[in-house]
């Protein structure tokens, strides 16, 4: 649903897009840029496609895990998260979220509610990946002044989301007790806390009883996603740390929270040049990194989303039908 709120945060992701473009477009040689394009290798742009693919298919696999459905609707999310990373990259808003939650509530006959937590619980999981990376790589980067708002909210965040881990984990029959006393005279609104804090409780409670398989699990997710990171590298030939690609990863990851237009456009220029700048790449060539990863990046989840799409499209059709 497009509220008031919707319509401002594409507004300012449009100026702010429009900025970002504007000040790059200024700066670029595009002829130096699409001759550094022109030299890079497609063997290593197709590994990082298939990076970007295991990244998605190990994701699929989190929220089904976190969620403890059975094993036969696993494909259920595979094809929704799909489906939920094309949405967000066509559609203002992340509307790709609100699609694959729908996908698995509308064809798995779930509770709105409960499916729509498991969502949050597991988008929350991958800023605590980021935010544990960022945490991890602080004492071997040595930041510029513009970057030490990013390395601070890491570290909040990380702290946040342990604390509330930890607190729910450890007093969770009392706050169990507590909710359900208040039997009697429940508004609305308490109904809705009520059922959200006990849903949130059962999540961490699953994941508690397998914390090394989950630890592994989002240890594949950061590995993924920083193979396509460093297989663009690789495709222009270039040796930087690796601690860059975990660097361009966090960084990337936290200007995506900002309002943007579809495709994130601007973001992976900017993240790009001011990642890479600290290990002096050059502007064009950073610009040229961005628009192959945000290139690869784009194929794989439109060509991955509209294959799910079309494999789930007669089961959309036939609940409709039936409804």
């Amino acid at each position: 649903m497009i509220n008031k709120k919707n319509i401002i945060s594409l507004i300012i992701g449009i100026v702010l897009t429009s900025i970002i473009v504007s000040i790059i477009l200024n700066i670029i040689d595009w002829t130096e840029t699409w001759e550094i394009i022109k030299t890079v290798s497609f063997k290593y742009l197709i590994f990082g496609c298939l990076s970007i693919l295991a990244s998605i298919f190990v994701r699929s696999f989190r929220w089904w895990k976190i969620s403890t459905y059975p094993k036969k609707e696993i494909h259920l999310f595979i094809k929704a998260v799909f489906i939920g990373y094309m949405g967000n990259f066509l559609i203002p808003f992340r509307a790709g979220e609100l699609i694959r939650i729908w996908v698995v509530y509308k064809l798995g006959n779930k509770n709105a509610i409960k499916i729509t937590l498991l969502s949050i619980t597991d988008r929350a999981t991958d800023f605590l990946i980021i935010s544990s990376i960022m945490v991890l790589i602080i004492p071997f980067v040595n930041l510029p002044d513009q970057l030490k708002p990013i390395q601070f909210f890491s570290i909040i965040v990380f702290i946040i989301l342990i604390s509330i881990s930890f607190i729910g984990f450890l007093y969770k029959y009392s706050i169990k007790n507590y909710l359900n006393s208040y039997s009697k005279n429940e508004g609305k609104f308490f109904k809705l806390f009520k059922k959200l804090i006990l849903n949130s409780i059962e999540i961490i409670e699953t994941l508690s009883k397998a914390p090394f398989s989950f630890l592994f699990i989002f240890l594949l997710v950061a590995l993924f996603d920083m193979l396509s990171i460093w297989f663009v590298m690789l495709s222009l030939g270039w040796s930087l740390p690796l601690i860059s690609v975990a660097l361009y990863l966090v960084i990337m990851s936290f200007a995506s929270i900002l309002p943007a237009t579809p495709g994130y456009i601007g973001l992976y220029q900017i993240s790009a040049i001011v990642t890479f700048g600290l290990y002096d790449i050059g502007i064009n060539q950073a610009f040229a990194y961005s628009i192959l990863l945000q290139g690869i990046t784009a194929f794989s989840y439109l060509t991955f989303g509209s294959f799910a799409l079309l494999l789930i499209t007669p089961s959309i059709i036939k609940s409709y039908r039936g409804s």
